[in-house]
């Protein structure tokens, strides 16, 4: 909400790239904040946080998730570029896309807190990335 919030007081309103806006960091925050639960699972447990399903011992709904909310967030960084059939665009995103969608399947494959922590490195090089892929690509 923070960046509709400043978007509108720094504009007429609120317009669809705001919401796409929205959109990336809405999606962006879950595999990040899944891979640090998964990382931090027993710590978060012993200090009598729930950060994660109680039914998920394994983790492999929440590496589901991860990777779902990875390929969501891909898409919605797509579909401006989509719109306004900009290649450049488009490739700079699925390039991004792929690096993060990478580190999201390796730790699909694998509970390892190892990957879930080049998952969370992977997706705070990631989020900068596609701001100024965003930025660049505004018209």
């Amino acid at each position: 909400m923070p960046t509709l919030i400043g978007w509108a007081g720094s504009s007429d309103g609120i317009n669809l790239q705001a919401m796409f806006l929205f959109a990336v960091l809405f999606l962006w925050q879950f595999p990040h904040f899944l891979a640090i639960a998964l990382m931090y699972r027993e710590d978060y447990e012993r200090a009598g946080y729930h950060m994660l399903p109680q039914f998920d011992l394994d983790s492999r709904f929440t590496r589901g998730e991860i990777v779902a909310f990875t390929i969501a967030l891909i898409v919605t960084t797509l579909l401006p570029g989509i719109a306004h059939a900009a290649p450049a665009y488009l490739i700079a995103m699925l390039l991004a896309g792929g690096f993060l969608l990478y580190h999201s399947l390796s730790l699909a494959g694998s509970a390892s807190k190892v990957l879930a922590s080049r998952l969370l490195h992977a997706s705070v090089i990631y989020l900068p990335v596609v701001l100024v892929i965003m930025g660049l690509g505004k018209r």
